[in-house]
């Protein structure tokens, strides 16, 4: 280690360098995005992820990889931490088979969680790979990234009662993709874009609350004429 000499008290400091310090949860790849945990490589012992949340959106039309691109094994490392999974959403894009689902991801109680952790078991889970992963389908990049997100880290001190934790907002390609600014989450039965009727009946009561493939629903349509809900299906 390199050392800096301190003429005020006479001390031998370690520079606070990039050399210094090490990545070690997160989003430490290179085309993840999300919060990164930067430790000082001296003090990567004294501290333990509590829990890790991540987002990723899968459909890469069957291509998968192994965890870290590498490995010809497609299978879960034995020596990785169990996430707990859960599909937010799944919805078709342009064509009928290409099926996108947007996960989450959580790590509990693991020393250094990132992104390629949970690949695996997404993978396992839903039997596709992450969309835009070039490890799996180079020729047939379908997002300009891999496209993983580290939602939060919380981290607590192993040497003093201390706690933190870090957030960080959902990024455009994975926002605009999924058509998470529009939600597709109800508000007071109406779905925010037509939330505005709601609030101003004087303008009109009867408008289109589900317009199929658009709103995420290939092939349903719900009108609404009032307090009276019309529901139709197309075969």
């Amino acid at each position: 280690k390199e050392y800096i000499y301190n003429e005020t008290d006479g001390s031998w400091i370690l520079p606070a360098g990039p050399k210094n310090w090490k990545a070690v949860a997160g989003a430490v790849d290179v085309d993840d995005s999300g919060v990164v945990l930067l430790v000082p490589k001296d003090s990567v012992s004294d501290i333990l992820v509590e829990e890790a949340r991540f987002l990723c959106v899968v459909g890469n039309g069957g291509s998968m990889s192994s965890r870290d691109g590498k490995q010809k094994d497609k299978g879960i490392p034995a020596d990785s931490s169990v996430p707990r999974i859960q599909a937010v959403r799944s919805f078709n894009k342009a064509r009928r088979e290409d099926v996108l689902t947007l996960a989450s991801a959580s790590l509990f109680d693991n020393p250094n969680p990132v992104c390629s952790d949970i690949v695996s078991h997404i993978q396992a889970q839903f039997q596709d790979g992450i969309r835009g992963d070039s490890t799996a389908s180079p020729l047939d990049r379908r997002a300009q990234r891999r496209l993983i997100h580290c939602e939060s880290i919380r981290v607590s001190s192993l040497v003093q009662d201390d706690w933190v934790e870090a957030e960080a907002e959902i990024p455009d390609d994975i926002t605009v993709l999924t058509d998470e600014r529009r939600l597709f989450q109800e508000e007071s039965g109406s779905f925010r874009g037509r939330s505005n009727f709601q609030l101003s009946p004087e303008v009109t009561n009867a408008y289109r609350e589900i317009n199929g493939a658009a709103d995420g629903y290939p092939g349903w349509t719900v009108d609404r004429y009032d307090k009276w809900l019309f529901v139709k299906r197309d075969e």
